[in-house]
């Protein structure tokens, strides 16, 4: 008599949104494999929600196994695009997705962050155990320094030009 060839794809499993899970229905002396896609290979790569099968035959018998597959969303983060702020400035970082937790570089985990020096700031949201991480590199103009000379006096009537000398400023 004939043994049905046995495998086991594994337990239900999660993956996230992007990433794929190698499934091996592999059976030594297989004469054919079915996937619930189609595929006649013994191995195939699931990314998204589904019920995956195979049927693996061997000694004209046929076995089938099967697993869920779920794909969870990552967060959705997306700090912006690297920027210069004047020196005074502020500028508020925010990494908000519902039922997230968040690590930022410093190791602060609010949803968002005060930007008040230059430097290159990140953030990793997590929900579920999938990760997102955007970055953002932050730099600082300084305000030109002038003057305008020393203080003058002048008669009703008649003008005064201003000359600022102005360091590092084309105009």
């Amino acid at each position: 008599y004939s043994q049905l060839p046995g495998f086991n794809l594994g337990s239900d499993s999660n993956i996230c949104d992007g990433d794929t899970l190698l499934l091996n229905a592999t059976v030594s002396g297989a004469t054919g494999y079915l996937w619930s896609s189609g595929f006649n290979t013994p191995t195939i790569k699931a990314y998204q929600t589904d019920i995956y099968w195979c049927d693996v035959t061997k000694d004209g018998c046929t076995y089938r196994d099967s697993m869920m597959l779920t794909v969870k969303p990552k967060p959705m983060v997306n700090l912006g695009n690297d920027t210069t702020l004047c020196e005074d400035k502020t500028l508020v970082l925010t990494a908000a997705n519902a039922g997230a937790t968040y690590l930022w570089q410093d190791g602060s985990t609010n949803a968002t962050y005060l930007v008040t020096q230059k430097g290159q700031y990140y953030v990793r949201a997590t929900i579920n155990g999938c990760i997102t991480r955007s970055d953002i590199n932050i730099e600082y103009d300084l305000k030109p320094k002038f003057s305008l000379g020393a203080d003058k006096l002048f008669c009703i009537g008649s003008s005064l030009t201003l000359d600022p000398k102005i360091d590092n400023v084309s105009y």
